[in-house]
């Protein structure tokens, strides 16, 4: 179960950061939670609800937002679209004119909904609302209105409640395959991202080290070239050394024999 994992304010992070890029992308905030309920092995439904109670608390003290370094611009509270007058109006108009043809309430629900099941139950239950505010019961006298026999669901109904649950579970399916492969697909891009940015960094030291290589060649060529040019006078000096000190021998040798020699 999710309670057995605990949200860090790492995974915070990473989750509202997953979500903006999501909603960059255009992609419903539904699929956005399934898609990271797969990546972290949680519920969708628990990443949904520790999304928004993580949200309002944030809302509340902005504080742990800016601990966190989230944007609360990037993220808003979504609220169910509430039916107008007109779309009240319109709506009860054309299920009642299905019913005249002699399709029940959910049958026109589901026609209107264009087989979206979620579709159909915000319609049915819109709809029954109001036409249960208009029906309910009123003192005449002693005469009370009771209110209407619930209708029995005909085969028909059946078959097209069950033909709109395949289409979404199809739907859902479709869905889930391809949040997963989505989630491969970002991990993948994440790695070569990563591996992009090490070849880089190596790249950058790679060229550093050229770099010095090249100062030290440059500063050996100098100090050949000093050495070159002090070589001659090196040569001489051990030359005129020689020489001094051949000299100096032979004079040596001269005074041993006892032969003068004039300076």
């Amino acid at each position: 179960m999710d309670n057995q994992f605990v949200w860090s304010d790492e995974e915070v992070k990473t989750l509202f950061k997953f979500i903006e890029i999501k909603k960059q992308e255009g992609v419903p905030l539904v699929k956005a939670f399934a898609q990271y309920a797969t990546k972290t092995l949680r519920h969708a439904n628990s990443v949904r609800n520790y999304y928004y109670k993580e949200l309002a608390s944030m809302l509340n003290d902005p504080s742990r937002a800016k601990k966190l370094e989230i944007n609360l611009s990037n993220h808003s509270v979504t609220k169910s679209r509430p039916f107008s007058k007109e779309e009240e109006t319109e709506m009860v108009e054309k299920i009642d004119s299905l019913k005249e043809q002699g399709y029940s309430v959910r049958r026109a629900c589901l026609q209107l909904a264009n087989g979206d099941v979620s579709d159909m139950i915000r319609l049915q239950n819109k709809y029954r609302s109001i036409i249960k505010a208009k029906e309910q019961p009123k003192s005449m006298g002693q005469i009370i209105k009771m209110p209407v026999k619930p209708e029995r669901i005909t085969d028909d109904e059946l078959k097209a409640l069950f033909l709109g649950l395949v289409r979404l579970v199809k739907k859902q399916e479709v869905e889930s395959a391809r949040a997963l492969v989505e989630n491969e697909l970002f991990d993948a891009n994440q790695k070569l991202k990563n591996a992009m940015e090490e070849l880089a960094i190596k790249h950058n030291y790679v060229e550093k080290l050229k770099s010095e290589l090249l100062m030290v060649k440059q500063e050996l060529k100098a100090e050949k070239e000093k050495l070159n040019k002090l070589n001659p006078l090196l040569i001489k000096k051990q030359t005129a050394d020689n020489v001094l000190k051949n000299y100096f021998d032979g004079q040596k040798s001269l005074k041993t024999q006892g032969i003068s020699v004039k300076k």
